[in-house]
């Protein structure tokens, strides 16, 4: 699904920012690809939260609606305990999605005061997702990351955000993502905790359609984090949203932002990371071609321009 491209590399970006962190140690290129290979992991949470709230949406009992869904990719649904309020996706673990991964596990989804009469459509309705034994593999390289541990998922407007897409409905849709000390286990047996904090706005008008991300989080004394936890080399990072991330459908049907900014903590060093620039690195209003990552140390700043990928 083309929508999937843009959440994931959104995350895929700001994996730069630890890859050039490990730079300054004058680590070698597999220890890039490595630390590409982690903070790329977290792109794949916010496709599974997509499916999670996807599913959720499409499925009567729960949703609220009798509105269907967009399938999932390389995953099906059961929905035997739908009657409970609970889901589980599965992931085949054969199918490979954008040319790149497979996804194999489980993620069930319960949704909170189900037998009080909330549903997802409603304002607030929490689910929670849990990460069970969950594992994306680079098909290329083999790595792989498992993830395991609960996720929450609250609908904060209310509404369905597969319909602001699908352009049945305007929305506002916002969903907020919450998770504290998610399990990863990368391929070396690395066990790493990370922790999530932020927050999606989906928007239509008429055949516009836009998406912002947000930070909600305070953590080591920055505002606006999305995430932080513990990097695969072992040094705390956090990330912060200091200016929304937007994309709208302009160009690239959500693969790439077209504005933002976001900064990146790592070893006292800090990492900006700046989207919707133009080949050298100017902020431009039309398509843009990539994102510029500026490095910052005790000694000196380094920067350099990235095209997007596609």
């Amino acid at each position: 699904m083309k929508r999937s491209h843009f959440r994931m590399v959104l995350v895929l970006i700001a994996a730069s920012g630890m890859i050039l962190s490990s730079c300054k140690k004058n680590t070698t290129t597999n220890d890039l690809t490595s630390a590409q290979d982690e903070n790329t992991a977290t792109q794949h949470m916010t496709a599974v939260m997509d499916d999670a709230g996807n599913a959720a949406g499409g499925v009567a009992s729960v949703s609220g609606k009798t509105d269907g869904i967009y399938a999932l990719v390389g995953a099906s649904i059961d929905s035997s305990q739908a009657a409970s309020g609970i889901l589980t996706i599965t992931y085949d673990g054969t199918t490979i999605v954008d040319n790149k991964f497979k996804r194999s596990g489980t993620v069930t989804l319960t949704l909170e005061g189900y037998t009080s009469g909330t549903r997802w459509h409603n304002a607030d309705a929490v689910l929670d997702v849990n990460f069970n034994a969950l594992v994306i593999t680079n098909v290329a390289t083999g790595d792989h990351v498992q993830y395991d541990g609960l996720n929450k998922l609250t609908n904060v407007t209310g509404g369905l955000a597969w319909r602001v897409l699908a352009g049945l409905d305007q929305g506002p849709v916002e969903h907020r993502h919450t998770a504290t000390n998610v399990q990863l286990t990368f391929d070396d047996g690395t066990h790493r905790t990370w922790s999530v904090d932020r927050s999606r706005t989906f928007v239509r008008n008429g055949a516009s359609l836009s998406l912002k991300l947000t930070g909600n989080a305070t953590q080591g004394g920055h505002t606006n984090v999305d995430m932080w936890g513990t990097n695969r080399r072992g040094a705390d990072f956090v990330n912060e949203i200091s200016t929304p991330i937007v994309f709208d459908n302009s160009c690239s049907n959500y693969r790439n932002p077209d504005s933002g900014e976001m900064k990146h903590y790592v070893n006292g060093n800090t990492l900006d990371v700046l989207f919707g620039v133009d080949a050298s690195g100017n902020v431009t209003t039309s398509c843009p071609y990539g994102y510029k990552v500026t490095y910052t140390n005790s000694r000196r700043t380094y920067s350099a321009v990235f095209q997007y990928w596609h």
